[in-house]
């Protein structure tokens, strides 16, 4: 059987903290792995990568199953159409449409 890989990228501590929160609270077959994008935000959280994602797209299209961007200005649309991703915001879709990040729903 296949590893099923999900990849979280985030900038932010909350998103951060609740995601994991979720994921210790559901039983779950996939191998998580943590990035970010800033050199600041990774080295205040261990255990987590720095990732460039319109560099590492071969990365993520080819061994990542699932990315979840958590509230990533920056995330590749390429990237979106190539592998499924799951894009996690604290927007109301579609009401929301000027809140953070309005950038996600383009």
């Amino acid at each position: 059987m296949t590893s099923k890989n999900a990849l979280v990228i985030t900038d932010n501590q909350t998103q951060l903290l609740a995601f994991k929160n979720l994921l210790s609270e559901v039983e779950n077959d996939w191998l998580f792995s943590f990035a970010g994008s800033t050199q600041k935000f990774v080295e205040s959280n261990s255990g987590m990568k720095l990732i460039n994602v319109n560099e590492e797209y071969n990365y993520i299209i080819n061994i990542i199953n699932l990315p979840y961007p958590l509230v990533v200005s920056n995330f590749s649309s390429k990237t979106c159409k190539e592998v499924k991703c799951i894009n996690v915001h604290p927007g109301l879709n579609p009401y929301n449409l000027r809140g953070w990040n309005p950038q996600v729903f383009r």
